[in-house]
């Protein structure tokens, strides 16, 4: 219910004064003080009385409202009926944060005004203040450049109640709050692509564009003129930074990105700071993402300190699914509709001992890898309902190993390691041990077969 609205609707100023609703509004400010349609007073709150430093047996009742407050404006309210929602003023010597709104009874008649002081401590708006700024500085929107530059996640889009996935999003609606760089840091197909969509649309920065690169993707030669733009583009357009145009610039599985340009970016992120420093918001912003420890990294000597901590202003995990095993029915309920809608086939579901077999499974890919699963089970299936035997069935097919079988057979994250070990063995005797070639042979980041070649006990030292 709002309360401004119960007040201002009462049939009378006495109806108002005796409301409980003008106290439960008192109490939740530093007070309140009414006055009639002739700007005299009629009822002030203890709380304004001591926040104006007034006299606790002072009899104010029918003064006028300046004789008490000399630098009240809540006459000028009373005559032209006009509100005025938040105010910086001066009261008896103090500065105050105020609103002044008109008060009419139910036939719209004015039958007073109301003064409602929200803080003597004008300081603690001045995060309010900064936004103001940082919204009036930002750049106006390039229709002709905005079209596929845009998030399309929400933090609504985001399926589970679990405390692991609701601490982070907690955490990510107060950096959405602010205009500083993130990082991101979660194993791959956890969502964090989805979460830095989720944090640019709850920006500032919402109306701008959102550019999104996986440096993991792009040729080590090509990064530097995709990110910064090089003469030898077209229409004199400039990289992916420019495209930004004052936006969220997402760099995925930043751990990837060459020594060089980590050089460049970390300069680029100090001008940031120093622009972000000065009247209105940095450039654009950076949100980064990492499935591997960059703090690893740095003691491995393949990521510049400094880079790192520019990036690691305010830092992000993100739970992989294994973490959050009460989310997992909401989520396979959620991608099933999705799965039906997308493709035209009719709605599955999953059987109980279905449901069990999937919450075993250690999830390497995470919510991907479980999205990609029951799609695929849900198109082989001829049945509504998917049972154990239709996951079964998806070990046969040569992107996957998935056994939900007995004892009999080796336990599945043996089978993955040992699958793993395999192809990377395979994949750096093929490329003479260089490891760039390796990772793109194998279809993956340099980060990520770093990462797994720690967890499987190989050197990731180059050999001499």
């Amino acid at each position: 219910m709002n309360v401004l609205a119960v007040l201002e609707a009462s049939r009378t100023l006495f109806d108002l004064i005796d409301s409980p609703m003008l106290r439960e509004l008192d109490s939740a400010c530093e007070g309140v003080i009414v006055v009639d349609h002739q700007a005299r007073i009629r009822w002030i709150s203890q709380r304004f009385r001591h926040c104006m430093d007034l006299p606790e047996a002072g009899y104010f009742n029918g003064r006028p409202v300046e004789e008490v407050l000399p630098d009240s404006l809540l006459r000028q309210v009373t005559r032209d009926a006009r509100p005025v929602r938040l105010d910086l003023c001066q009261l008896n010597g103090v500065w105050v944060v105020e609103s002044r709104m008109p008060l009419r009874d139910r036939s719209g008649k004015l039958i007073g005004a109301m003064g409602v002081t929200h803080s003597r401590q004008p300081e603690t708006i001045g995060h309010f203040a900064a936004k103001c700024r940082q919204l009036f500085d930002l750049p106006k929107v390039s229709p002709a450049r905005s079209p596929g530059l845009r998030a399309r996640y929400r933090f609504s889009d985001f399926i589970g109640s679990s405390e692991a996935l609701q601490s982070t999003l907690d955490r990510a609606r107060q950096a959405a709050r602010l205009d500083t760089t993130v990082l991101l840091v979660g194993e791959t197909g956890s969502g964090k692509d989805m979460l830095a969509q989720a944090i640019h649309n709850a920006s500032l920065r919402r109306d701008l564009p959102f550019v999104a690169i996986n440096l993991a993707a792009i040729p080590e030669d090509a990064l530097e003129a995709e990110l910064f733009g090089n003469g030898a583009q077209t229409a004199g357009m400039g990289g992916l930074i420019e495209a930004a145009g004052g936006g969220t610039l997402f760099l995925d599985e930043i751990g990837d990105l060459p020594m060089a340009l980590q050089c460049k970016l970390s300069r680029l992120l100090q001008r940031q700071e120093y622009a972000a420093t000065k009247a209105g918001p940095g450039a654009l912003r950076i949100i980064a993402s990492s499935s591997v420890s960059l703090a690893d990294r740095v003691r491995d000597g393949d990521f510049r300190p400094e880079l790192f901590y520019r990036l690691n202003v305010l830092p992000i995990d993100v739970p992989p699914l294994r973490q959050r095993p009460g989310d997992l029915h909401d989520l396979c309920d959620a991608f099933l509709r999705q799965i039906c809608l997308a493709t035209g086939i009719s709605r599955k579901r999953l059987s109980q001992n279905a449901l069990e077999c999937l919450a075993g499974h250690s999830w390497p890919g995470n919510v991907r890898e479980l999205r990609n699963m029951l799609e695929q089970a849900s198109i082989f299936s001829p049945t509504e309902t998917l049972d154990v035997a239709d996951f079964n069935d998806l070990a046969s097919l040569p992107a996957r190993v998935i056994s939900f079988a007995g004892d009999t057979v080796a336990p599945l994250n043996d089978t993955l390691a040992l699958a793993e070990l395999q192809a990377i063995e395979q994949a750096l005797r093929a490329s003479d041990n260089n490891r760039t070639q390796a990772a793109r042979k194998l279809g993956i980041s340099r980060a990520n077969l770093y990462d797994k070649m720690r967890r499987l006990g190989l050197s990731v030292r180059p050999a001499h």
